[in-house]
């Protein structure tokens, strides 16, 4: 009798359905929406200026809201420049305080943004106004404390190495330490417009100095 033969069965691979792989590749192609906030003041209606990775304003504004509900604070968004976001809050200075010691815990956290600005008051860019409030400000500086002027300028053409002569010379205070200052002047022009503030260390952030 001839010897039965042995059936062969070739198993095929399973084939995932085409409907399940589109919807895997939806979701892998996905992009988060970002609700941008509505601006509708000016640069002088604000007191808190963040810079910013200009190609990735989104990621900034929702790092800054992550930022200031960390903190329990809050600011509004009133204006924008490139690379820069100009918001109002009742108390800058203390959001940049907190925001610094954060940075310093967490500096991960700060990936989009880059500095936190205060502005106590803004005026017009003219040279002999902008040396009015130095002058003024410098005077609050104490005789034996140590300080410097930062200064940042956009649409402006006046060189800055000038303008930082122009505007510490009204500053009669000895001690000018650019490393270490008690206190610093800042300096912030936007056009017509400059934003002027004397800080303390711990009230300016700049988080590329804290990440070293």
């Amino acid at each position: 009798m001839a010897k039965d033969k042995k059936r062969v069965t070739s198993k095929r691979p399973k084939v995932k359905s085409k409907a399940k792989s589109r919807t895997v590749m939806k979701k892998a192609h996905t992009k988060i929406s970002i609700k941008m906030p509505v601006m509708k003041g000016n640069v002088t209606s604000s007191n808190l200026l963040v810079t910013f990775d200009p190609a990735h304003s989104g990621r900034a504004v929702l790092e800054i809201q992550s930022l200031l509900k960390e903190v329990k604070m809050n600011a509004e968004f009133v204006a924008q420049e490139e690379g820069l976001f100009l918001l109002k809050a009742s108390n800058p200075k203390e959001i940049v305080k907190k925001l610094k010691v954060l940075c310093e815990k967490s500096p991960k956290k700060f990936n989009s943004t880059f500095h936190y600005i205060p502005i106590d008051t803004w005026a017009s860019s003219n040279i002999k106004t902008m040396q009015t409030i130095t002058k003024k400000l410098g005077e609050k500086i104490g005789k034996t404390e140590k300080w410097k002027m930062n200064l940042n300028k956009r649409h402006y053409e006046v060189d800055s190495r000038e303008l930082i002569v122009k505007l510490t010379d009204p500053i009669d205070r000895q001690f000018v330490d650019l490393k270490n200052p008690d206190k610093i002047v800042q300096v912030e022009i936007i056009g017509k417009n400059a934003g002027i503030s004397l800080l303390s260390k711990n009230e300016l952030l700049e988080v590329s100095k804290i990440k070293g």
